[in-house]
């Protein structure tokens, strides 16, 4: 037989082995079943003979014990002590299979005895005690029994008689069989059995092997018949794989079974194979052709391709340039208007010049909205290009909404509309960009109070779960004109509002919503709208609590002066209202300042008089307070009246009253937060340690900004670009450097690092002051380098001075009155 690899991989053997492994493997089966079948049949045989010879034995002997037994009991009857043990040493003697017999009272004495378990006893009126306990239960024995027991290592069968005196069991007699024939009998019926068992297995073992040979044949014999038709196909198909499509020609299988299929069905398959081949050929012939004629064309819509690309790159890198110039040269000049109009509005209000006040706000008013819309294209500009950032950090939503609150309300009441903030209970805090939301926020209550008129608009916050993520859900309703669902569909697109009707009635340019949509997608949110006409609408935003997950950095609550130390300076604010508390703390953020609160007339005097404050904000107009009796009580007093007081009233026309007095300062209610911050600022400056070093390209800027440092008493020193800063640095090390970023000669990059590779000069504060659009680089080496970075922006002049007092010390100033 063939037993090569290749044949051994074949049917044939798989039939062989697979056929030859059930017959032997039943044939070992019914084996194992003959040979234990004979073993426990021989095996039961040899119990029962086993058994047969004890139950004769015990037989006899029970037979023998009952005779001796009332034998003996005779004799004891009539004292024939003597007669006793003859008659237990002649049985003894009389039955060679008999080992020992022994006469025992109740109380275990033996009265004769012979054979194995001692000497023979002559009663001569002592009696030996038997003190086992095998002893002790035959002694008490009232009937026969057969039992087992070992004498001297080897096990006897004993018989135990009741010994019967006067109707009364006076003891027992206990006989004891050897069972050494029994175990010879034993012997010899194994040995019988295992050979009986070695000839079955003899048997079975030759009759398996005759029956493995003959089934190998009969196997084998099959096998072959069956496979012998799949090798000439198997053949038949290598030869076909090889390429050879002649073989399937030399096929012969005549066998009408599922193998005949096969054959005929490859037969048939060797024909199609060859046709196909043929025809794939043609068609390779005629791919390759196309192919040629294709790559070509590929190749030329390659070159336009990258060509496209290339100008796209170009016109991207020209939009960025744009995008920058237009932050840095339309920023700059607006900045300068917003503080030269700043500045001059300050003075024509001190100097009651209310008609040249009115033109400068306009001015400013004006100023800011084109500010305002610039940077609202610019923000578009930078989503669509995906430049846009985000600034995360955790804040409080209760001061959020406070912040926008105090933004807001102005603007609302101009419209005669109500402004309702509410909110659901543990708002917590937020991680999200902080700039980014508020402006948001602002632009919706800015819209809805645009589109309504003596109404109600309404902020709702509140926070939620949804498959286990928190979100917060801002909703911003209104009761104004309310929109149509075409209108609805025209919403959130670029300089698009309601209709052509709205745009001319209310104006905008439609860039609102259009920022609100993609912050509120690019913190990972979503916003929504509902509106019927001639009702209201109401958007709602909902953004994740949690942004991402960077470290947090606390942000100090708004409204909250800076915990003063041992040299802190004390500004007390006389007032019942905590708005005036909110104002007055918001302006004091970064004056070095602590806040101190009376809430009626008298605790204000006790506080004044303790603190010593540098700044007292007296409130006139508090409901149930006399601030005009307090205004004379505090310059009456000599240690007081030298402590400045802004003066808080409801009416204009009280200003000469307070003058009168001795105010140094008036502000009608409601307060103007600037104008407060203003105030405030005025009568808190004192001569710093240091000066300023402002550094700026725009000469209009750096009047302007100079003019603003000046005012607020503090030295300032200007240099045009980067290298006239360090000249003027290696001469006097200043306190504070504000820096521009985009400047000739030097910019601000390069002055940076020559600046921090001096360790005399590492430990300056630089604070940017930039309208440039900073890429994520320029912001990280920012970081690195700076203290702070400030847009140029509606918000310059408060953003410097706060900058500026947070990091030049003022000196404690002399106790008023000391």
């Amino acid at each position: 037989m063939d037993a090569s690899p290749q044949f051994r991989r074949g049917i044939r053997w798989k039939l062989l082995v697979t056929m030859l492994g059930l017959i032997v493997g039943l044939l070992a089966v019914l084996s194992w079943l003959e040979i234990d079948a004979s073993q426990q049949l021989i095996q039961r045989e040899m119990e029962r003979r086993v058994q047969l010879m004890r139950d004769v034995l015990v037989a006899r002997g029970e037979g023998a014990a009952t005779q001796l037994a009332k034998e003996i009991g005779n004799q004891i009857a009539g004292f024939a002590f003597s007669t006793v043990s003859e008659i237990v040493t002649n049985a003894t003697r009389l039955n060679p299979q008999l080992s020992y017999a022994l006469v025992l009272n109740t109380k275990a004495q033996a009265l004769a005895h012979a054979g194995e378990r001692g000497s023979l006893i002559h009663f001569d009126g002592e009696l030996k005690q038997y003190t086992g306990a095998a002893d002790r239960l035959a002694a008490g024995q009232t009937s026969l029994l057969a039992t087992n027991v070992v004498v001297q290592q080897t096990e006897v069968l004993e018989i135990i008689a009741p010994i019967i005196v006067g109707n009364e069991r006076w003891g027992v007699l206990r006989l004891g069989y050897s069972l050494a024939d029994l175990r010879r009998e034993t012997q010899r019926t194994r040995r019988e059995m295992h050979a009986q068992v070695a000839a079955v297995i003899t048997r079975s073992v030759t009759t398996a092997g005759a029956a493995v040979f003959l089934s190998m044949g009969v196997v084998a014999w099959l096998s072959a018949l069956i496979t012998r038709p799949l090798q000439r196909v198997t053949e038949s198909a290598r030869q076909l794989a090889t390429g050879d499509f002649s073989a399937a020609a030399t096929l012969d299988v005549r066998s009408q079974d599922e193998v005949g299929v096969l054959a005929e069905a490859f037969t048939k398959m060797a024909d199609n194979l060859q046709r196909t081949y043929a025809q794939l050929e043609e068609s390779n012939r005629t791919l390759e052709l196309k192919v040629s004629e294709r790559t070509r064309e590929l190749a030329h819509m390659t070159e336009l391709a990258e060509d496209a690309r290339q100008a796209a790159e170009a016109a991207n890198r020209t939009k960025s340039a744009f995008l920058a110039s237009m932050s840095h040269e339309l920023r700059t000049p607006l900045a300068a208007i917003i503080g030269f109009a700043e500045l001059l509005l300050a003075d024509a209000q001190a100097e009651g010049r209310a008609e040249a006040a009115d033109d400068l706000q306009r001015i400013m008013d004006s100023a800011k909205h084109l500010l305002g819309l610039i940077n609202e294209i610019l923000d578009l500009s930078k989503i669509e290009a995906q430049k846009m950032e985000l600034h995360l950090e955790r804040f409080e939503v209760a001061n959020l909404l406070r912040e926008v609150g105090n933004t807001l309300t102005p603007l609302v009441k101009k419209r005669g509309n109500q402004l309702l903030i509410t909110s659901g209970p543990d708002l917590g805090s937020i991680q999200a960009d902080l700039t980014k939301l508020k402006q948001c926020l602002l632009n919706l209550l800015s819209n809805a109070s645009k589109f309504t008129e003596d109404g109600v608009i309404r902020l709702h916050v509140e926070r939620f779960v949804r498959e286990g993520v928190g979100f917060l859900r801002f909703a911003v309703s209104d009761t104004g004109i309310g929109m149509t669902p075409e209108q609805l569909g025209r919403l959130f697109q670029a300089f698009q509002q309601a209709d052509s009707a709205t745009s001319r009635k209310y104006g905008g340019t439609g860039l609102g919503l259009v920022i609100t949509k993609k912050f509120c997608e690019l913190m990972g949110g979503n916003i929504s709208v509902a509106s019927e006409p001639g009702k209201g609408s109401t958007f709602t935003m909902e953004l994740p609590a949690e942004v991402r997950k960077p470290e947090a950095k606390p942000v100090p609550p708004a409204g909250k002066a800076p915990p003063g130390g041992a040299d802190a300076r004390t500004v007390l604010v006389l007032s019942a209202d905590k708005n005036v508390h909110q104002l007055v703390g918001d302006a004091l953020v970064g004056s070095g300042c602590q806040l101190r609160v009376a809430l009626n007339d008298a605790a204000g005097l006790t506080l004044a008089r303790e603190l010593r404050p540098v700044l007292i904000t007296l409130d006139a107009a508090a409901p149930g307070a006399d601030g005009w009796s307090a205004m004379g009580q505090l310059k009456s007093d000599p240690e007081l009246a030298a402590i400045p007081v802004i003066l808080l009233t409801l009416k204009d026309g009280q200003a000469d009253a307070g003058f009168t007095l001795g105010a140094a300062e008036f502000l009608a209610k409601p307060v103007n937060s600037a104008l407060l911050s203003r105030a405030l600022h005025r009568h808190l400056h004192y001569p710093p340690d240091g000066y300023v070093l402002l550094v700026e390209d725009d000469p209009v800027l750096r009047e302007m900004m100079t003019r603003l440092i000046e005012n607020e008493k503090f030295p300032v020193t200007a240099a045009e670009n980067g290298r006239r800063a360090l000249e003027l640095v290696k001469q006097n090390i200043p306190k504070l450097i504000l820096l521009d970023i985009m400047m000739p000669v030097m910019d601000g990059f390069q002055f940076l690092g020559e600046l921090r590779q001096r360790k005399e000069w590492a430990h300056i504060p630089v604070v940017v002051l930039t309208a440039k659009t900073l890429s994520p680089a320029e912001r990280d080496f920012l970081a690195a380098h700076t203290n702070n970075v400030l847009q140029k922006g509606a918000s310059v002049r408060d953003d410097v001075m706060t900058n500026i007092r947070q990091h030049i010390k003022a000196p404690e100033p002399a106790r008023p009155g000391a």
